[in-house]
C-alpha cells in the first residue's frame, strides 16, 4: 500500500510538471480576441538581401515582397505555425547590376512564440523562428560574370512580430535573418525587412 501511495504521488507530480511545461510552450494567434487559424498574408517594400563579406555595403538587392500561408498548430504544448505557401521577391533593384534577380526556392515554415518574458501573452508580441528548409537563389546577371548563389536557413530565430496591441492597427513582422551559403558566394547573407500583416488585419500573439 505504501508503495502504491508513493507511485501515485510520483504520478501526480509528473502530471503537474507536464501540465506546466505544456502551458509554457503553447502559443496561439488571436484576432480581435478570438483564436485565429486562417490565412496569413504580409507585404513589405525595401526587403534587403545583403552580403557583408563581399565588399561591405556594395552587394545587395532591395525588393518588394509578399508572403502568405495558413496558420496552424494551436493547442496545449503546441507552437503556433504558419506553413508558407508563397514567398515572392519582386521588382528587385541592385547597386551592382540592373539584371540581378532573386527567387525563393523553398519558403519553409514560420514558428511563432510569445515574446521573451511574456509567458501569458499580455503584450501581444512574439518572436519568430524559421523552420526549414528555406532556400533563396540570386542571379547577378552577365556583368562581369553571371553568378548564381543559393542561400539557406533552417531552425533559426529570424525576427519578431509586433502585435496590434502595440501598433494600434495591423501587426508588423520584423525580419532579420542570417542566411548561409558556400565560400564562393560569400559564406552568408543578411535578409532584412519590415512586413505589414494585412491578413488578419488584427493580430496578437498569446
Amino acid at each position: 500500500m505504501k508503495h502504491l501511495k508513493t507511485l501515485g504521488l510520483i504520478g501526480l507530480v509528473i502530471g503537474a510538471l507536464l501540465s506546466l511545461a505544456g502551458s509554457a510552450s503553447a502559443t496561439a494567434l488571436t484576432s480581435n480576441g478570438a483564436t485565429y487559424t486562417g490565412e496569413f498574408v504580409a507585404k513589405a517594400t525595401g526587403v534587403r538581401i545583403h552580403r557583408p563579406t563581399f565588399g561591405e555595403g556594395k552587394w545587395s538587392l532591395t525588393c518588394n515582397s509578399t508572403i502568405s500561408g495558413k496558420v496552424s498548430g494551436h493547442g496545449a504544448a503546441v507552437t503556433a505555425t504558419v506553413v508558407l505557401g508563397t514567398f515572392f521577391l519582386t521588382e528587385c533593384v541592385s547597386e551592382v547590376n540592373p539584371n540581378a534577380e532573386a527567387k525563393i526556392l523553398k519558403p519553409g515554415t514560420l514558428e511563432i512564440h510569445t515574446a521573451s518574458g511574456d509567458s501569458t501573452g499580455s503584450t501581444g508580441n512574439g518572436t519568430v523562428t524559421w523552420s526549414g528548409p528555406f532556400e533563396l537563389t540570386t542571379s547577378i546577371g552577365p556583368v562581369p560574370i553571371n553568378e548564381h548563389c543559393i542561400f539557406k536557413l533552417s531552425n533559426a530565430d529570424i525576427g519578431s512580430i509586433t502585435g496590434s496591441k502595440n501598433t494600434g492597427a495591423t501587426a508588423k513582422f520584423n525580419l532579420d535573418a542570417l542566411l548561409s551559403t558556400n565560400l564562393a558566394c560569400g559564406v552568408s547573407a543578411e535578409l532584412t525587412g519590415t512586413y505589414t500583416v494585412n491578413t488578419p488585419d488584427n493580430l496578437n500573439i498569446h
